[in-house]
């Protein structure tokens, strides 16, 4: 619209040209014009792409925290990743609306999701529906409860099934969080996304 109004500004200012001179520097303005505008614009874009990188790296390294090391705890999860609690909180809040990871709130200072919620202890316990995991930091044992039968690390059923996994678009290289066996439309392109 801006630009439109510019034209006509320029257009008032040929009027006592001939029309191919007319036509000719009006050509000529609207080029300038674009190319300065062009910039601007540029640079935004630039930056933008920047801030999405980093963003979708941090991103990254949230869901790493959350499903590779277990950790549920905000205060330890902002340690992890060197930003404060405040914006860990903004950020994951943000992953769980865009559906980066399943549903879940933050209660007091944890992290609960569908499927992992904290457990009774502070020490890094989640609760996926009847099974147990309860992981001890420093002590290089876990311990797998099912229905009251305690299992070792070979013969649990957890290690059978897969864990969700953020996968990449093949179209436009979106992130997205997919659950083993599940397929989704991307977002922003429109094109699947399965997982591998």
């Amino acid at each position: 619209m801006i630009f439109i109004a510019i034209l006509a500004f320029a257009f008032i200012g040929y009027l006592d040209l001939g029309m191919e001179e007319r036509i000719e520097a009006m050509f000529t303005f609207t080029v300038l014009l674009g190319l300065i505008a062009l910039i601007p614009v540029s640079i935004i874009q630039f930056i933008t792409w920047i801030a999405k990188k980093r963003f979708i790296r941090l991103m990254t390294k949230y869901y790493d925290e959350i499903y590779k090391h277990y950790n549920s705890n905000i205060s330890r999860i902002a340690e992890q990743v060197k930003q404060p609690a405040e914006r860990v909180i903004e950020d994951i809040e943000y992953m769980i609306e865009k559906r980066i990871l399943p549903y879940g709130t933050i209660e007091d200072g944890y992290l609960v999701l569908d499927g992992f919620s904290r457990g009774g202890h502070r020490g890094g316990n989640f609760k996926t529906g009847d099974n147990i995991i309860n992981i001890n930091f420093g002590q290089n044992q876990i311990n797998f409860e099912q229905n009251n039968t305690f299992y070792n690390n070979a013969e649990t059923p957890e290690q059978k099934t897969k864990p969700p996994k953020v996968m990449d678009c093949p179209g436009c290289g979106a992130k997205m969080s997919l659950n083993p066996d599940e397929s989704k439309e991307c977002e922003y392109c429109g094109g699947p996304v399965n997982y591998a």
